[in-house]
C-alpha cells in the first residue's frame, strides 16, 4: 500500500518535491526492511494452541493425544472456515479419517506431544531459512513433499500446516515492488537533472541507484523502456517473454481470464491493466500474456 501511495503521489505531483525530498523518499523505500515484518510467530502460536487443546501435558513437554483432541481435530475446520457447504466433501473425508483410523488406536499411532513439537519446529526452521532467498532460487518441493508424506503419525501437520507458498509469494512480490519503486524514483530524479529520461537503468548506478534492481522471477535485472512521454520498469512475468512493458490485462473486477475463451468472448468483457500489487507469483504462464509492470503501478487508475 505504501509503495502504491508513493507511486501515485509522484506520478501526479512530482513537481511538489525538492531534490532532497525525492532522495530521502527513495532512500526510505530502498532501506525498507521487508524481512523484518515477516514472521511465522503467528502460525507457531496457532499450532501451539492446537497442541495444548488436543494433547495431554505431563509437565515436561510431552503427552498423548486425547479422545477429546481427536474430536476437536475432526471439527477443527469450524474454527476458521465459513464455507462449510463448499468444503463439505473435504470435511467429511477428514472426519472419517480421524474417526475410523485414529480412534481408539490414536494413543499408539499418533506422535507424542514432544515428537509433534520437534517436527513442527524443524519444518518451520527450514521454511524461515528460505524466506530471504530470491524467488527464482527458492525450492519448497522438498518441504512440501515432507509435509504431504508425514502420514498418520503427524496428522496435525498434514491437516493444519499453513500455506507457506502463499506467504512466500507475498514476500517476493513486496520485494519486487520495492525494487521497482526505488528505481522509478531514481529515473525521475535523473530526468529532473538532465531534462530527459535515461537510456537505461545502468546509467543510474552510482549517483542515483546503489545497485541494479533484480527481477524476482528470473534473477536478471529488471527491464526498463522509455515511452513517448514517460517510462516503464517491469518484470518479464511468468511466461519469460519480454513484451516491451505491455501490462498483463485482467478483467475489470480483478479476475483472470479463462485461457480457453475465444476472441469473441474476450471482446465482450471489460479489461484493465493489472496493478503491480495484484501480480500473483504462483499462477504460472496461464496468468496472461504481457509483463509485470512495476512502475507505473497503475494504482492511480483505481477508484
Amino acid at each position: 500500500i505504501g509503495y502504491g501511495i508513493v507511486d501515485e503521489v509522484l506520478e501526479q505531483h512530482f513537481d511538489m518535491f525538492s531534490d532532497d525530498e525525492l532522495q530521502r523518499i527513495q532512500t526510505a523505500v530502498s532501506r525498507d526492511s521487508i524481512f523484518d515484518f515477516v514472521s511465522l510467530e503467528g502460525e507457531r502460536a496457532f499450532f501451539d494452541d492446537m497442541l495444548q487443546r488436543v494433547y495431554s501435558d505431563d509437565g515436561n513437554g510431552d503427552g498423548r493425544i486425547t479422545p477429546e483432541g481427536v474430536e476437536l481435530l475432526t471439527n477443527s475446520h469450524r474454527m476458521w472456515n465459513s464455507q462449510l457447504n463448499a468444503e463439505l466433501d473435504f470435511h467429511e473425508q477428514l472426519a472419517d479419517r480421524f474417526q475410523k483410523v485414529l480412534a481408539p488406536a490414536s494413543l499408539f499411532v499418533v506422535a507424542t506431544r514432544k515428537q509433534m513439537t520437534e517436527k513442527v519446529d524443524e519444518l518451520y526452521s527450514k521454511i524461515e531459512e528460505r524466506f530471504p532467498v530470491p524467488y527464482h532460487l527458492q525450492n519448497y518441493d522438498e518441504i512440501e513433499e515432507e509435509i504431504s508424506s508425514v502420514g498418520i503419525k503427524y496428522i496435525m501437520i498434514d491437516q493444519l500446516f499453513p500455506a507457506i507458498q502463499q506467504v512466500n509469494a507475498a514476500l517476493s512480490r513486496a520485494v519486487a515492488n520495492q525494487h521497482g519503486v526505488t528505481a522509478g524514483i531514481a529515473v525521475m530524479r535523473y530526468r529532473r537533472d538532465h531534462g530527459e529520461y535515461p537510456e537505461s537503468l545502468e546509467v543510474l548506478i552510482g549517483e542515483y541507484l546503489e545497485e541494479m534492481p533484480i527481477d524476482q522471477l528470473n534473477g536478471q535485472p529488471l527491464n526498463y523502456v522509455r515511452t513517448e512521454d514517460s517510462f516503464k520498469i517491469y518484470s518479464v512475468g511468468h511466461d519469460g517473454d519480454d513484451d516491451g512493458g505491455t501490462p498483463i490485462m485482467i478483467l475489470e473486477d480483478g479476475g483472470y481470464p479463462n485461457p480457453n475463451w475465444n476472441q469473441e468472448v474476450r471482446d465482450q468483457l471489460d479489461w484493465r491493466p493489472q496493478r503491480a500489487s495484484e501480480f500473483q507469483m504462483h499462477r504460472g504462464a496461464d496468468s496472461g500474456d504481457g509483463d509485470w509492470v512495476i512502475w507505473p503501478r497503475y494504482s492511480f487508475e483505481a477508484e
